[in-house]
């Protein structure tokens, strides 16, 4: 038996602090005295857990880790506004956007895992495991839990499950240092907290449900050659919503947004000397496949979509003998990201009004890609 135990302490102080104002007449607001909206409400979490796991190996070729986290989550909220927005405070008081009085939450909850790895021939393994976890619900912004909603809530939930093989060849007929892993996932999240915003900031109002995210990945690498490396990746994923209500307003079946329903990658790299140095090109492809939009103004997914698209990048390592006394070895690295300069939108969304001016609500507003990008880095070894 292996036996393992740990734990961690995290302690966070956030500051919520926003205003809203129109520096334009009539209104003359200002930042430290905002016409519209503002806020400044304080969140102190500390976050404690203790974990112990004991790694059984009943056969030579089987290893069994159960494992238990326990966890303690406390909140001390506390409202700031009329401390940090005094003017605004006295003349819109209504327009403060944390309107409840403070409050301290605790949660406590326990974490049970399992996995599995078994080892029936040399070249083969499989593996499975089983998790449970906990998480604090999203808080901040202009409402939700605490500043407009009282917190009584219980923490998001997710339990999930994977299971699939390994096959590892070293030196195969065909087959040098293969790689291939291919495993089927689900993950069920529950206890959702999804508070609303528009544009301005300002809380529209909060959504709860569950969803189940379930997917197959699979991944392969290969020498080909002693120094040339073939590699790829694909994950398709289908996630969905079990129960989803917003407004009184039950959208039970919609599919998750801002999830693709796939992503692959292949590339190669290869390495070679000339001139002393080692050289290392390398070419990959990314495609994201489509995924739902999500429509601010209904409070839930889109039935529109985000296209798919995908990349090609290109990269160049190297590593330079100086054979000087102080410098012993350089490395550069060059990247080219997007090299065919590709226009595409990884995310984008409906507006529920309140951008860019005029009646904007029910158009679809996106974030373009970044076009082709070069970094470079130089390291020495001394």
């Amino acid at each position: 038996n292996v036996i393992s135990v740990g734990g961690f302490f995290l302690k966070s102080h956030y500051n919520s602090r926003n205003a809203f104002y129109n520096p334009n007449p009539p209104y003359f607001g200002s930042q430290s005295v905002p016409n519209a909206h503002y806020r400044s409400d304080y969140w102190d979490q500390t976050d404690l857990a203790v974990f112990a796991q004991d790694k059984i190996s009943p056969l030579s070729n089987l290893d069994i880790t159960p494992g238990i986290r326990f966890i303690n989550d406390q909140t001390n909220y506390y409202p700031g506004a009329q401390a940090d927005f005094p003017q605004a405070y006295a003349l819109y008081p209504n327009n403060n956007q944390g309107t409840l009085p403070a409050a301290n939450v605790s949660h406590h909850d326990t974490e049970p895992s399992i996995s599995a790895n078994y080892r029936p021939l040399d070249w083969l393994a499989l593996f499975g495991n089983y998790a449970v976890a906990y998480k604090e619900p999203q808080v901040g912004g202009g409402g939700g839990l605490y500043q407009s909603t009282p917190p009584i809530y219980n923490l998001e939930k997710s339990q999930d499950y994977n299971v699939g093989f390994k096959i590892h060849v070293k030196n195969g007929a065909y087959l040098h240092n293969f790689l291939l892993s291919a495993s089927y996932y689900h993950l069920h999240f529950s206890n959702q907290y999804i508070p609303l915003f528009d544009s301005n900031g300002n809380y529209l109002g909060d959504a709860n449900g569950d969803s189940v995210y379930k997917g197959v990945n699979i991944s392969a690498s290969d020498d080909v050659l002693y120094n040339l490396n073939v590699f790829a990746n694909l994950n398709i994923e289908k996630a969905d919503f079990n129960n989803y209500v917003t407004g009184g307003v039950s959208y039970n079946g919609l599919p998750v947004a801002n999830v693709p329903n796939r992503t692959f990658n292949i590339g190669a790299t290869y390495q070679y000397y000339q001139s002393g140095v080692l050289w290392e090109p390398k070419i990959w492809y990314q495609y994201v496949g489509a995924q739902n939009m999500f429509d601010n103004g209904l409070g839930a997914t889109s039935n529109q979509k985000i296209p798919g698209y995908g990349l090609l990048n290109l990269g160049l390592n190297g590593v330079v003998p100086t054979h000087q006394s102080m410098v012993h070895t350089v490395h550069f690295s060059i990247d080219v990201l997007n090299a065919t300069n590709k226009q595409y939108n990884p995310f984008e969304f409906v507006t529920g009004g309140g951008w860019l001016g005029g009646a904007s609500k029910g158009q679809v507003l996106a974030l373009p890609g970044a076009p082709r990008t070069i970094y470079a880095s130089v390291t020495a070894d001394f």
